[in-house]
């Protein structure tokens, strides 16, 4: 897949690079993102994220959930060459999640990681928002699915066949991690995919917070959580 990442990028004298997963649709420009980017950077905590091909702002097809790991394990090996010296801290929304733990398990690196909501049924998301008649129509050709107001995307069915063949099979490298889940949200079930965390992590540690999806009516909480986190990583 042809494509130009559009980021963001904070950078200072810190030790710390945190880099943020965006989840399905997420964009560099959203709210969640930049509240945790003008926190950290408060900080001065360097600070990364990128929009994923046709999860942003763009309207190219949306990028897999394999073409999303690999484009997450070249950003990470191009800024640990450009900084050689900072800890890589990942936080990962919702979907990205799923992302980074396809990268940690393929690449078997251990790196601290801070799961905001994770979607790791994220098939069983995705399908919810699909028809009977959208997915009959995956089967023979692509189809186009306008999943918020103004925003249709091109979906394929190899596209969505990697979501359904998403699998958790193997642990997570022996790492700090931290997972999130709001007691307000109405996208990702907590205590399913709390039991998915739970069984791929031994060091899983998790809590739970007042907050939607997005977290976007308790900032200041999840935002000190994330700074306790990375600073005690």
């Amino acid at each position: 897949m042809q494509f130009i990442l559009k980021n963001l990028l904070h950078t200072s004298e810190s030790k710390y690079l945190v880099i943020f997963v965006q989840g399905f649709l997420g964009s560099r420009n959203s709210p969640l993102c930049q509240s945790i980017f003008n926190d950290l950077s408060m900080y001065r905590i360097d600070f990364f994220t990128f929009d994923f091909p046709g999860h942003g702002e763009d309207i190219a097809q949306l990028a897999s959930l394999s073409e999303m790991t690999v484009i997450l394990s070249e950003q990470i090996q191009k800024l640990e060459s450009m900084n050689p010296t900072k800890k890589i801290i990942l936080i990962g929304h919702s979907q990205g999640s799923v992302v980074i733990y396809n990268y940690l398990i393929n690449a078997k690196r251990a790196i601290p990681t801070l799961f905001l909501t994770p979607a790791f049924d994220i098939f069983n998301i995705i399908s919810a928002r699909l028809s009977i008649e959208d997915m009959s129509k995956l089967k023979t050709s692509n189809i186009k699915k306008e999943f918020r107001p103004n925003t249709t995307k091109v979906i394929t069915a190899n596209w969505m066949e990697e979501y359904k063949n998403q699998k958790y099979d193997f642990q997570l490298p022996n790492s700090k991690y931290l997972a999130i889940f709001g007691n307000e949200d109405n996208i990702v079930d907590p205590i399913k995919n709390l039991g998915i965390y739970n069984k791929i992590s031994d060091n899983s540690k998790h809590i739970f917070i007042k907050g939607n999806h997005t977290f976007l009516n308790n900032t200041d909480e999840l935002n000190n959580i994330a700074y306790k986190f990375i600073a005690e990583a």
